[in-house]
């Protein structure tokens, strides 16, 4: 039981590090995308 916590545990963790770079990703794009678009 406590195995599985701990894998599941680290799973989430992979995960949230996914998230964060895709994030980090598509803030970038929307920047770029919002300052051609913009009139600055």
């Amino acid at each position: 039981m406590r195995e599985t916590r701990t894998r599941s545990f680290r799973f989430l963790k992979d995960r949230r590090t996914v998230i964060a770079s895709a994030d980090q990703v598509f803030i970038a794009a929307l920047t770029h995308w919002l300052v051609g678009l913009g009139p600055w």
